[in-house]
């Protein structure tokens, strides 16, 4: 009892967040540890005692069992209800979600007002880069958020912040980036006070981008509702920016560039702006690229003209229009941080409007009933 007591002290006195290491303790506990124990076993003790101190254990009453089965499989549950009369079968349909189906027939191109950019930070490991690209023309711009102290030296303070940011968009537009519309998502920096005053200062427009459901559970995971309950941007509306920034880094792979310092940023957007672009060219019916696109407002208008006649074409599809009080499922966007179960959101929804090339759509999401708006990709009627 009494070495036990020692253990106790010496835990006491320390007040360390994780048990010492074995090595150490030992070292510690040699003036007073009886013969008659190893240091293993006094090891042992010691860990026993530590996780017992209240801040270091965790308590869970135990889950009641539900006597459901965790397969879905007809053998599979064969054979454990021999073994368990009362079990009961899981009747659960298997969710299923028509995705890929639904972006062949139901993705809108976007299009948006001469002048209107998408921007975000493209990170590339202490280097921060804003970017921004031309909706229509798909021109780009890219400049470092990073403070240059000399010529091969960047400071890693307040690159996202909202002077650093500021600072980019104010040198973006003395190279030439005529800005009417922004839009841009995930950075305080885009919408702070100073970042909307510098916009009405210049006559530009802020858009918030739309957002949807990152992750959604069925009340009986109420830990991972609580947990999962953020958003993201609606993948329609950033698609364009997202694309652009993993060309960037595959442009570099295939130049068998590791780090994308300025120097090399410059060729990359060069090249991106001066090479053929794959929708742009598609759709004037000859090869085209941002530059020609950026230098020739007739060809953005064409291009425009095309890709709002291909959207008008899309919604015209049969099966497009879902009407106001439709039974829809949801595809249930992967949560990264948590493991998704299921690729249809938990639970009932019904449409009940249109705008903007995306759905009103109702129902309980992570105990919370709200209007999520989204692309006609992402949900699918239920007929009964």
């Amino acid at each position: 009892m009494a070495f036990r007591r020692q253990l106790q002290q010496l835990i006491n006195n320390r007040d360390d967040e994780y048990p010492l290491q074995f090595k150490e303790f030992k070292e510690i506990i040699r003036p007073f540890k009886p013969r008659s124990k190893t240091f293993k076993k006094a090891y042992e003790e010691y860990k026993n005692i530590f996780n017992h101190i209240p801040e270091n254990t965790i308590i869970y009453q135990p889950t009641p069992l539900t006597n459901i089965s965790g397969f879905r499989s007809r053998e599979k549950n064969k054979t454990l209800h021999l073994l368990k009369p009362e079990l009961k079968i899981n009747t659960d349909k298997p969710s299923s979600f028509p995705l890929k189906d639904n972006i062949k027939k139901y993705q809108l191109h976007k299009v948006a007002p001469r002048n209107t950019y998408l921007i975000d930070i493209m990170i590339v490991r202490d280097l921060y880069y804003l970017v921004a690209i031309n909706v229509n023309t798909r021109y780009l711009y890219v400049k470092l958020t990073n403070l240059q102290v000399s010529e091969d030296e960047y400071s890693i303070d307040d690159r996202k912040s909202t002077i650093s940011y500021l600072n980019a968009l104010r040198a973006l537009m003395d190279q030439g980036m005529k800005v009417q519309y922004l839009q841009g998502d995930g950075e305080k920096a885009f919408n702070s006070v100073e970042s909307n005053q510098f916009y009405a200062d210049n006559g530009i427009e802020f858009i918030p981008i739309e957002r949807q459901v990152k992750g959604a559970y069925p009340a009986f995971m109420r830990f991972e509702q609580l947990a999962g309950n953020g958003t993201i941007p609606t993948h329609s509306s950033l698609g364009i920016i997202d694309r652009v920034i993993r060309t960037l880094r595959d442009m570099a792979y295939n130049m068998k560039i590791s780090l994308i310092t300025p120097n090399i940023m410059e060729e990359l957007v060069y090249q991106y702006n001066n090479a053929p672009h794959k929708t742009l060219s598609k759709l004037a019916g000859f090869q085209v690229s941002p530059q020609q696109a950026q230098d020739d407002p007739q060809l953005e208008g064409f291009i425009v003209r095309r890709i709002c006649q291909e959207n008008y074409n899309i919604k015209s599809s049969p099966g497009f229009i879902l009407q106001n009080d439709t039974n829809v499922k949801v595809y249930n966007q992967t949560d990264r941080m948590m493991k998704r179960r299921t690729k249809i959101q938990p639970g009932e929804f019904v449409v009940k409007g249109f705008k903007n090339g995306l759905y009103d759509v109702e129902g309980e999401v992570n105990g919370v009933n709200k209007i999520q708006k989204l692309p006609r990709t992402r949900i699918s009627p239920i007929w009964n």
